[in-house]
């Protein structure tokens, strides 16, 4: 007797996952994605038993629901579980389901998988670009995705005989590497002034100026900066702090698949310190472990002291980004923009182009490299050669009093109570967060902005 599973039973922020598991007509049990809730992947369940039991299952049943060869629309379904079961990122936020639905299911969604040859992956990819719509890079996406959705269809479930994505370059079947709008480039940065903003503005929470500071000091990428852990953090290293960067999101391999080891900037290494030491027990409720994230999903809700937060995704850190650039009065840029600040402002102070791209890339992986292995000193010259500081009595030096108000005591009643903590003086380190019982109700406070702040502080 099957019966129905959520997957993500164990993770509460996230939505369920619901899987059938039952037995092949061999006795193999099997484990199939269900439907959306509950109570329809019970039905779909009672199908599949049916199916086993009368003798007319097959793998491909479960994408086409009635066995034989399916459509590009169910295969593309099927292929998308399995890579969200592997963990594959952009699978998993749902960036590359989109991108498929979006552009290419309406196009070829309801032909076969074995009907579908060459010519239509052409016809798919010239219409792309002919829109005139999407950039040459994402159109390479979609093309990169089908190639590999094709390749699973050929050798993993042989429901089609050969993999039409066969495209060249060269002969102008595929768009050419480069830019949409070819003055975008050279805007894509961030001047001083908007730096010292996004890593010290009191209207933005402490959180997410840590998240900024690993994106430009540390030269993270996304994935990167959501993925980083406490135990990454080497203080021990001289002359700069070491940054390892093995892992992206929840332990995902990186964008090359190469570790690389980072120089922590020397504010980027006070900001942490910092935000470790106090914040950190205040946003989350308890003291952080070397196995917590450095900057996780704060959430809703009270939080709880066992409980470990979950890495941040990139959509929402997109939006965050776009929301503190507005608040600040600033123009719309990616988060990879201060990474790319970063290269600019260390390759205009003169560092060392191999020992910066060590830092920033890793290794590329050619036979040079395999034989090269860097001094620290070296790579600590490549981004000590940054000239950035935050000025005096920023949130990430020096705490601001700030009002607090529960979420609780809010609403058509007015009457919103406020409560206020002593400025700290100036230089001065932040005092210790007292681990008391009042941090188990830290998610009922919300941010108020005041002249001198916005950072939350400790009800009495």
């Amino acid at each position: 007797m099957g019966h129905v599973k959520n997957k993500n039973a164990s993770k509460p922020w996230r939505r369920p996952r619901w899987v059938m598991i039952y037995k092949d007509p061999t006795g193999k049990l099997v484990e199939e994605r269900g439907a959306s809730t509950k109570a329809a992947s019970e039905r779909l369940l009672e199908m599949r038993e049916r199916d086993v039991a009368n003798g007319c299952w097959s793998p491909l049943r479960a994408a086409t629901g009635a066995g034989g060869n399916p459509t590009f629309r169910e295969y593309e379904e099927r292929h998308n579980a399995r890579r969200i079961e592997q963990g594959k990122a952009l699978a998993v936020d749902g960036t590359e389901h989109g991108l498929m639905v979006n552009h290419v299911v309406p196009r070829i969604g309801a032909r076969r998988m074995d009907s579908i040859e060459r010519a239509d992956i052409v016809r798919v990819v010239a219409e792309l670009m002919a829109d005139n719509v999407l950039a040459p890079h994402t159109i390479l996406n979609i093309y990169g995705l089908l190639r590999v959705l094709f390749s699973w269809a050929v050798v993993k479930d042989a429901v089609t005989p050969v993999n039409p994505c066969t495209l060249k370059q060269s002969m102008g079947e595929l768009p050419q590497l480069r830019d949409k709008d070819p003055r975008w480039r050279v805007t894509a940065k961030y001047s001083t002034q908007e730096l010292v903003a996004l890593l010290s503005d009191p209207r933005i929470p402490p959180d997410r100026h840590i998240v900024y500071a690993l994106e430009f000091l540390g030269a993270l990428r996304t994935g990167e900066t959501s993925g980083r852990r406490w135990l990454d953090w080497d203080e021990m290293e001289e002359p700069l702090e070491k940054l390892h960067i093995v892992t992206q999101y929840d332990d995902e391999e990186t964008k090359t698949r190469r570790p690389r080891a980072m120089p922590v900037h020397p504010v980027l290494s006070t900001m942490l310190r910092e935000f470790r030491d106090y914040w950190w027990p205040i946003l989350y409720g308890r003291r952080p472990t070397p196995q917590d994230f450095i900057v996780p999903v704060r959430g809703r809700g009270k939080p709880r002291a066992e409980a470990p937060r979950p890495c941040r995704d990139k959509h929402t850190m997109y939006i965050q980004l776009q929301r503190d650039l507005q608040s600040l009065g600033l123009r719309s840029r990616r988060q990879h923009d201060l990474r790319r600040t970063l290269i600019s402002m260390a390759r205009g102070a003169r560092a060392n182009k191999d020992a910066l791209k060590a830092c920033t890339h890793g290794s590329k992986g050619d036979v040079i490299d395999d034989y090269t292995t860097w001094a620290w000193a070296d790579l600590c010259d490549a981004i000590s050669c940054v000239k950035f500081d935050l000025p005096p009595h920023t949130p990430a030096l020096r705490l601001a009093s700030v009002d607090v108000v529960t979420s609780r005591q809010r609403g058509s009643r007015g009457g919103e109570s406020r409560t206020r903590y002593a400025d700290v003086a100036s230089g001065a380190r932040p005092p210790e967060a007292p681990l008391t019982t009042s941090l188990s109700n830290w998610n009922d406070y919300t941010f108020s902005a005041t002249p001198t702040g916005i950072e939350p502080v400790l009800p009495t």
